[in-house]
């Protein structure tokens, strides 16, 4: 992937890097249960942005490293929370 001279990457991210699952599967499930009730996390999704293949263990391992994108869907409105 090729960063632009702003930072943002001029292809989109390989998607060996890239994990998406329901927010029930995330480290922050249980924030999400306790701030927005459990019938919204169940509506929501985590986006995993790994630096490198997600599956591989050095990455994993880079755990400062990784993003979490969570997709809040409350009251017919999708919200972006963002965690690092």
């Amino acid at each position: 992937m090729v960063l632009c001279k702003g930072g943002w990457p001029k292809e989109p991210w390989p998607q060996e890097w890239v994990v998406a699952k329901p927010a029930a599967a995330s480290p922050h499930a249980e924030f999400i249960a306790n701030a927005c009730g459990e019938e919204i996390m169940e509506k929501s999704w985590w986006v995993k942005l790994c630096p490198g293949p997600c599956q591989d263990p050095n990455v994993a391992r880079a755990v400062s490293l990784t993003g979490h994108l969570y997709l809040i869907k409350r009251k017919g409105h999708w919200l972006l929370w963002a965690a690092e």
